[in-house]
């Protein structure tokens, strides 16, 4: 069964025990080969689960490539450039 799941900010309210079975049930997900879309504010998360990463600002694609080739200081710095071009425009 193929299929697509959105998770937007699902840790927000969650408890630590919580968010550990949300991700077990997220693995057992994609071994069904069940795409996810997770969308969070917490970078840890994000590195911890997703194969590829874009990075949004305002609305825009300031980043997007596999997650083995972003930290959080280059994150960071796409946002804030972004932002930067934003102002003089």
């Amino acid at each position: 069964m193929l299929g697509l799941i959105i998770f937007d900010e699902p840790t927000t309210s969650l408890s630590e025990r919580e968010t550990e079975k949300l991700f077990a049930l997220i693995a057992r997900l994609r071994a069904r080969s069940i795409a996810i879309i997770y969308i969070s504010h917490t970078l840890a998360d994000v590195f911890r689960l997703c194969d590829d990463i874009k990075v949004l600002h305002d609305g825009e694609v300031v980043g997007t490539g596999a997650t083995k080739t972003f930290t959080s200081v280059v994150i960071f710095i796409s946002v804030w450039l972004e932002s930067l071009r934003n102002r003089t425009r």
